[in-house]
């Protein structure tokens, strides 16, 4: 595939997928601790209304726009980042490494925020249930709509605007 191509580009290609793949293998642990959450998650869906059905008593869930992160969780988040700024590791490095599985899941941890708040605010306003449902959609075809999901966020968490609209409707 690669002779098809000139033998700049295919440099180039080249070097983009061992980028790829050493950010693949940086990142390795906070995706298997990702993926595991997923799995839990999955199997919790599937399994609690099976026992249900046996009458035995499981504990409800509460809607998802309900779900509020612990306030420490943006202090990490923001010492993880200024700590890549000042420590600047170098590549492979277990600091390196360190940053990146940490700034990895702060920041999925902040867009699981941001989406919940969006679940929050469009039940709080009455909309259609689609409309956060086409926002987790879109935001995962259009990268940058993350950083504005990730920022609202970094924002209920430190403002509480969920007490604020609250307030407002009230």
């Amino acid at each position: 595939m690669f002779e098809a191509v000139d033998k700049g580009s295919s440099d180039q290609l080249m070097d983009q997928f061992n980028t790829v793949l050493n950010s693949f293998t940086i990142l390795l642990p906070s995706l298997l601790v990702t993926a595991s959450f997923l799995i839990i998650w999955i199997l919790l869906s599937i399994n609690l209304p099976i026992v249900r059905r046996f009458q035995i008593d499981t504990p409800k869930w509460n809607s998802f726009g309900d779900l509020q992160l612990p306030r420490s969780i943006l202090w990490y988040y923001l010492i993880t980042i200024i700590l890549t700024l000042i420590l600047k590791p170098e590549q492979g490095s277990f600091a390196n490494t360190a940053l990146a599985n940490l700034n990895f899941v702060l920041q999925l941890l902040m867009l699981l925020q941001g989406f919940s708040f969006l679940y929050f605010y469009s039940y709080e306003k009455k909309w259609p249930k689609a409309i956060p449902v086409l926002i987790i959609i879109f935001s995962f075809l259009l990268f940058p709509l993350q950083y504005l999901v990730r920022i609202l966020g970094i924002m209920d968490l430190g403002f509480n605007l969920r007490q604020i609209i609250k307030r407002k409707s009230s």
